[in-house]
């Protein structure tokens, strides 16, 4: 589906853990977060946990850290996301894409 989408919106949630000596993705997610990045979308990487994540994604270039994955937290990183839908003129044909799929966006 990743291939007739405009824009690509990837949450990750991991646990920060200390002296655990990596960031704690598995190899094969942070290589498919890779590909994504390398596909020539735009592509946004929410972290609900460490925010050393971005390291494991270096192709990544929007990148947004939520520091934790309780509701405040993921309902500020949605209401980020659509800012960014909104403030880009994006709106319309989002809402288009949550019409096709039977749901609605509310602002």
């Amino acid at each position: 589906q990743a291939d007739s989408a405009d824009l690509l919106l990837v949450s990750v949630y991991v646990s920060p853990r200390e002296f655990a000596g990596t960031v704690g993705t598995q190899l094969a997610f942070s290589r498919f977060v890779e590909d994504l990045a390398l596909s020539g979308k735009p592509i946004i990487v929410i972290s609900f946990g460490s925010p050393y994540l971005l390291s494991a994604f270096p192709s990544v270039s929007s990148y947004l850290i939520a520091w934790g994955g309780a509701p405040v937290s993921q309902r500020a990183a949605a209401l980020a996301v659509l800012d960014v839908i909104e403030s880009e003129e994006l709106l319309a044909h989002t809402t288009a894409i949550f019409a096709q799929n039977g749901s609605t966006l509310r602002m």
